[in-house]
């Protein structure tokens, strides 16, 4: 009986070590190639404004001919977060990318899209060049034309962005750009000139900056654009570069220390409008109307999913369109597009240099409304704060000196009323868009929330249904994902779009933190 109980305990052991021992080996491997830094190469393409704008240059550009009249299916995916990390070792069978791609070949075949874009964190693993090749295969089976905008978790390992958009080249049906490389930050633009960093700051206009033209196959007008722009990351913080290993490597080309759009990129943006114009005018024609995507969202996001929900407190026009569950952002970090009457704030709190210069410190906190990192006191933040149940109560209670007891719900959203119109007049992204009159829709990722839709000020916002099958959870996407489909026509003097939200997992969870929309207590 003994030599039984022994015999059952001996393979229970060696069941228990063999798995554990693999996954040992594994873990210690991932570790190690996790150190083998891949550097990419790109094309030095300077953006003159004074040059003009050509949108059938297929180098900087891409053109689609298609009939008009018809529904072109444009299906975006977001936050996809491919991963070889955490539990999983180099070669470990990795169920969660696995189910993730079973998830977009079904939202593929449902939407029957002329053309994916894929809006950011296609991946948050260590190993990101192995997560983009398997991506571009999947992608690839589907022989459609298809692209992405860089999100803030796609360079942050390994292979730097450079890298992974060479790996995005090699496909035969991405029709991904590389744009211009020089609309980063400029040396006037920086509070402290210690920060700045020439060799990679002229870059942090990031890379993908460019323009998708629906042009209409028997006028020769181009009727729509998609304008794409690459949000940034913050791999070139010291933090980011001491947690993922590379102090050696240094900081990064085409990544930032913050997120969001460089005043070059919004001039860029201008030009591209213009450009447009200009071609479509030569022909007869009008200004096209435009699609702006970016993975993170504008600041002006927030204003518009908050001020929505409280009818008496906005005298604008809005409306609240939606999709099923229309949930709203509780991160968009949308606060970084440089004010026209502020230069632009480059820190790092969690560098020493800046910690210990008085001087630094004292020009950053002359210009805190527009640096890279904030306090969270502002109206918005405290908005966001009740929330969110826990940081509610942590208020409530007195426990959480960094938010303070919020006002009244209503002094509250009158505040972030009037602080809506001040930044709708100085921010220098969101007053060029109005300026231009072309961009009547704004498509983002990142919230990992199901996917909300609100016009307001004229002006449609789309938050992409997350697509990974990661990160799903009721206090961050409620458990559902999938993708948001947008169908695009013309009859010849008007655009319409039908948007809807396409599911591979639906739930009705209710949140059981972020309280919508928020109420006094």
């Amino acid at each position: 009986m003994k030599k039984k109980i022994l015999s059952v305990i001996t393979v229970v052991l060696i069941a228990a070590l063999v798995p554990t021992s693999l996954w040992g080996i594994s873990r210690l491997q991932l570790k190690k190639e996790n150190t083998n830094f891949i550097k990419g190469t790109w094309v030095e393409t300077d953006w003159d404004k004074n040059n003009t704008f050509d949108p059938t240059d297929e180098t900087l550009y891409h053109t689609i001919d298609f009939d008009s009249s018809k529904d072109f299916n444009l299906l975006c995916l977001t936050d996809i977060h491919y991963r070889n990390d955490g539990w999983y070792g180099t070669w470990a069978i990795n169920y969660q990318n696995t189910q993730t791609d079973k998830d977009i070949k079904e939202l593929v075949n449902e939407a029957k899209p002329d053309l994916i874009i894929a809006t950011g964190d296609i991946e948050t693993g260590s190993l990101n060049d192995k997560n983009y090749e398997n991506f571009v295969k999947v992608m690839d089976e589907f022989k459609i034309p298809w692209t992405i905008v860089f999100g803030n978790h796609d360079a942050e390992h390994r292979a730097d962005k450079p890298a992974i958009m060479n790996i995005l080249q090699n496909s035969k049906y991405c029709v991904f750009r590389q744009g211009p490389t020089n609309l980063g930050i400029t040396k006037d633009r920086v509070v402290d000139e210690n920060v700045y960093n020439e060799n990679t700051d002229k870059y942090a206009g990031g890379l993908g900056n460019t323009v998708i033209n629906l042009r209409d196959k028997d006028t020769g007008l181009i009727y729509y654009s998609i304008i794409l722009a690459d949000t940034g990351d913050w791999q070139n913080m010291y933090s980011n570069m001491e947690a993922k290993n590379r102090l050696s490597v240094g900081a990064r080309p085409f990544s930032r220390v913050g997120a969001g759009l460089t005043d070059r990129q919004i001039e860029w943006y201008k030009w591209v409008i213009d450009g447009l114009s200009a071609y479509n005018k030569e022909k007869g024609g009008y200004t096209p109307e435009t699609m702006f995507i970016s993975h993170i969202g504008m600041k002006v996001l927030d204003y518009a999913t908050i001020l929505s929900q409280y009818e008496n407190n906005y005298d604008g026009e809005y409306s609240k369109t939606g999709f099923d569950n229309n949930d709203l952002p509780f991160h968009t970090e949308a606060e970084w597009s440089s004010p026209s009457d502020r230069p632009y704030t480059e820190y790092d709190s969690s560098d020493k240099q800046i910690k210990d210069n008085k001087e630094i410190s004292s020009k950053i906190s002359a210009f805190k409304e527009n640096s890279i990192e904030k306090s969270g006191n502002d109206a918005l933040a405290q908005y966001w704060c009740l929330a969110d149940n826990n940081k509610r109560q942590d208020s409530i209670d007195g426990k959480n000196p960094d938010y303070p007891a919020p006002k009244h719900i209503d002094e509250l959203v009158n505040e972030i009323s009037d602080g809506y119109k001040i930044h709708k007049q100085n921010d220098m992204f969101i007053s060029a868009v109005y300026e231009k009159g072309s961009t009547k829709r704004m498509v983002s990722g990142h919230n990992h929330c199901d996917g909300y839709e609100v016009t307001f000020d004229g002006i449609t916002y789309d938050s992409v249904v997350k697509t990974g099958n990661i990160y799903t959870d009721k206090e961050c996407d409620m458990g559902n994902h999938g993708g948001t489909l947008f169908k695009i026509k013309s009859d010849g003097n008007k655009i319409t779009i039908d948007s809807n939200a396409l599911y591979t997992q639906k739930h009705d969870y209710k949140s059981v933190r972020y309280v919508r929309p928020v109420e006094d207590f």
